[in-house]
């Protein structure tokens, strides 16, 4: 019976997609705070600060400070691809790393580049799993979602008053 294993991500994923989600729309100015979007997902702050510190690395999301200060997106949704906020979390996200072991220790480097058919097969793998995160952005995720920009208002209202 063939098995199929896929990709796994940590939740901090999930995570730093929602907080994306519930920046969509903010005005000129507005920005929310890491303790009001960690107030609204039951999680603690300090957690979703790192998730938003690597969105913020990353150019996803940029931070102000002060009394009003917090996240909000650094460009369009609509130009905010979800691999990039997959790698923002996960960093590289290849599946298989080469280590020339194939040649080494079962054909005793007899044959250059065998390990290259592996990492082939793996690459091929990476492309279409990259390709369609690639092909999904924020504001389409959005749409599919149903959010309308006073869905997304209600909940930032109640996060800011959590």
């Amino acid at each position: 019976m063939l098995r199929i294993f896929c990709m796994r991500l940590r939740s901090q994923v999930e995570h730093a997609v929602l907080c994306c989600l519930l920046m969509i729309g903010l005005g000129d100015g507005e920005a929310l705070s890491a303790k009001s979007m960690a107030a609204l997902y039951e999680m603690p702050k300090e957690y979703l600060a790192k998730t938003l510190q690597a969105l913020s690395r990353a150019g996803i999301v940029r931070s102000s400070q002060g009394m009003s200060g917090g996240y909000r997106l650094s460009r369009e949704p609509t130009d905010i691809r979800l691999l990039e906020i997959v790698e923002a979390i996960e960093g590289d996200i290849a599946t298989f790393k080469q280590s020339r072991r194939i040649e080494r220790l079962l054909l005793g480097n007899q044959t250059p580049g065998a390990g290259s058919v592996l990492a082939r097969s793996f690459g091929a793998a990476d492309s279409l799993w990259c390709e369609a995160l690639s092909a999904s952005n924020l504001g389409n995720l959005a749409n599919e979602l149903g959010l309308s920009p006073r869905t997304i208002s209600d909940a930032r209202s109640r996060a800011i008053s959590a």
